[in-house]
C-alpha cells in the first residue's frame, strides 16, 4: 500500500471502505502493520482488538537497543513509523491511552513514571533511546530523568523540535481542541483551509476533504475524540511543569518553517540559526552535559 503511494489519508478511506464492504470495525492502524491484500484479509478474520489506540505500538521490528518515540501532543506515535526507512534496529511507540492498570497522570511527570514502567516492563536491563517530538519532546525529557532517577542508563536523548510553550487558550477552552486536530489533519495532507473566524467543524473539514479527494473520509469520532482529549489534556499539563536537570548530553532538531523557504537564502539561514540558538538557550539550564543542534 505504502510502496504505491498510499498516506495517511488514504489509509483512512481503504479502511473505511473495507469496513463498510464487510461489517468490519478494523482500526486504521491496522494497515500500517497489514499492508497488502493477504495481509488485510487475514485480519478480517482475525478477532484482535478494534481499538484504534494501544498503550505500546511495534513500529518496527529487528535486533538492538529499540528506539522509544513517545507521542505528540495529540496522544499518537504513528507518525514515528516513517523513521523505519532511515534506522536500523526495532521502534516502539508510547501512546498516551493507559494501561487498564494505570493511574491516569495528572502530570507530566506522573506521566513519564507510567511511561518508564512501560518500557521496563518490556525492556528491563536497558540501556535506554529515547526520541520525542513537539509535546513528545518534553515528556521524553521527563522521561529519562525519571529512568535516570530508578538507576537506568540513557543512552540517547532526541528531541525535535520539542515544544515548551502551550496554547493557553485552548487549554483553557476544550471547544477548540477538536478545531486544532482538524487542522492539523488537513495540513498534513496537504489541504488548504480558508481563512475564517471561530474554530473549524468536522462538518466543514469532511467537505474540504471530499473536495480533495472525492471521498469525505476522516478519522473515526473515536481517534478524533481521543486525539482532542489529549491535546486539552497536554496543554494544560505543560502550563504546569517544571522542568528538571537530565544528567547527560542531548541532541535537538529544530525544524526550518514551510514559509520560510520561499524567503531569500541569507535570510533565511539566518532565521534558521536564531531558532536553534532559541531551543540552545530554552534547554541549557536543563541538560548537564551537551546539547547539539541541528
Amino acid at each position: 500500500f505504502f510502496d504505491l503511494g498510499g498516506d495517511s489519508l488514504k489509509a483512512m478511506q481503504v479502511i473505511a471502505k473495507i469496513n463498510e464492504a464487510f461489517d468490519a470495525h478494523l482500526p486504521v492502524r491496522t494497515i500500517f502493520d497489514a499492508s497488502t491484500v493477504a495481509q488485510l484479509a487475514q485480519q478480517l478474520a482475525s478477532q484482535d482488538s478494534a481499538a484504534e489506540v494501544i498503550p505500546v505500538e511495534e513500529l518496527k521490528t529487528g535486533s538492538g537497543i529499540p528506539w522509544c518515540c513517545i507521542h505528540d501532543g495529540f496522544g499518537l506515535s504513528w507518525a514515528y513509523r516513517a523513521l523505519g526507512d532511515y534506522l536500523d534496529g526495532p521502534i516502539i511507540g508510547i501512546n498516551q491511552i493507559p494501561h487498564a492498570d494505570e493511574v491516569e497522570a495528572t502530570s507530566i511527570r506522573e506521566m513519564a513514571a507510567n511511561y518508564a514502567d512501560r518500557l521496563q516492563a518490556r525492556h528491563p536491563q536497558g540501556p535506554y533511546k529515547l526520541l520525542g517530538w513537539s509535546f513528545g519532546g518534553v515528556v521524553a525529557h521527563a522521561l529519562a530523568v525519571e529512568l535516570q532517577r530508578r538507576g537506568c542508563e540513557v543512552e540517547r536523548l532526541v528531541l525535535l523540535d520539542p515544544t515548551v510553550n502551550a496554547n493557553r487558550f485552548i487549554a483553557l477552552n476544550p471547544v477548540w481542541s477538536q478545531s486544532h486536530v482538524l487542522k492539523h489533519i488537513l495540513r498534513a495532507n496537504h489541504i488548504d483551509i480558508p481563512r475564517r473566524w471561530g474554530p473549524l467543524t468536522y462538518q466543514e473539514a469532511d467537505r474540504l476533504v471530499r473536495q480533495h479527494s472525492g471521498a469525505a473520509v476522516l478519522p473515526s469520532g473515536q481517534l478524533l475524540d481521543s486525539m482532542a482529549e489529549s491535546l486539552n489534556a497536554n496543554w494544560l499539563l505543560l502550563l504546569e511543569h517544571d522542568l528538571e536537570v537530565f544528567d547527560g548530553d542531548v541532541v535537538i532538531f529544530s525544524a526550518r518553517r514551510g514559509h520560510l523557504i520561499k524567503l531569500r537564502t541569507r535570510r533565511h539561514g539566518l532565521l534558521a540559526r536564531m531558532a536553534v540558538r532559541y531551543q540552545q538557550r530554552s534547554w541549557r539550564p536543563y541538560v548537564s552535559g551537551n546539547v547539539t543542534e541541528h
